[in-house]
């Protein structure tokens, strides 16, 4: 019932010079979820960085988020990305592992923000 049908991906260009960043979203066909790709580029090659994974609640624990990342993944495979990386909240470390994510913690810092609002 949540399965995704079709996922709908649109890009757009960030800044540019003297490297480039873009945000690729993936959606749904049916706009119950997206997931937000920060495409970025160094040395080593491009690597993806996932944000913004939200599912509408009504359509929660139906698949759904995890269409959106396993389709992220496979377009990241397919344009030669090295890596992606995300950061989520301690009680999803199990969901993404579910997924093939996992801790690196060599050479891997941790996540750490300042709430400005």
């Amino acid at each position: 019932m949540g399965k995704i049908n079709t996922v709908i991906m649109s890009e757009n260009k960030i800044y540019r010079s003297p490297s480039w960043a873009r945000l690729w979203t993936f959606t749904d066909s049916e706009s119950r979820g997206r997931l937000e790709l920060v495409v970025l580029q160094n040395k080593k090659g491009s690597y993806g960085i996932i944000e913004n994974v939200l599912v509408k609640e009504e359509f929660r624990n139906q698949g759904i988020a995890s269409s959106l990342i396993k389709e992220a993944i496979e377009t990241s495979k397919q344009k030669g990305f090295y890596k992606i990386t995300l950061t989520c909240a301690d009680d999803l470390t199990y969901f993404y592992a579910k997924l093939g994510f996992a801790w690196h913690p060599l050479g891997q810092s941790h996540c750490m923000r300042m709430n400005l609002k």
